[in-house]
């Protein structure tokens, strides 16, 4: 790769790294995986959930159970931490589709299409 290619990629990379969207993304992503009060409720969620699909594949699930799962569902999603996640990971998509629009744009081809890692099948 040519160096001038280098050092821009550098320098956007430098710039993106200190845009407030990506500073406050990042915050909300290590709360949001380190709370241990949302931690607790997810796997919470993730066991119930378990249990829940396990029991209406033999047919034991009850409205109770079910009631369980969705409380659990809810008390995530509407989680302080999570709202704030899903924000700034929403705002971080528009940043970073924006940034693809204009790239893009300057070489003729969609830059976040080529630049993707390949798919590995199989």
């Amino acid at each position: 790769m040519e160096p001038g290619l280098i050092q821009s990629t550098d320098d956007f990379i430098t710039v993106l790294a200190d845009n407030p969207r990506v500073i406050a993304y990042k915050k909300a992503n290590d709360a949001f995986f380190n709370d241990p009060e949302l931690a607790d409720l997810r796997t919470r969620y993730n066991e119930e959930l378990n249990s829940a699909r396990k029991k209406q594949y033999d047919g034991t699930l009850t409205q109770e159970e079910i009631d369980i799962v969705r409380t659990l569902q809810a008390r995530v999603s509407h989680h302080p931490l999570t709202q704030q996640f899903t924000k700034s990971r929403t705002e971080l998509l528009e940043l970073l589709s924006g940034c693809n629009t204009e790239i893009s744009a300057l070489l003729g081809l969609n830059y976040a299409q080529v630049s993707a890692a390949p798919a590995k099948c199989g």
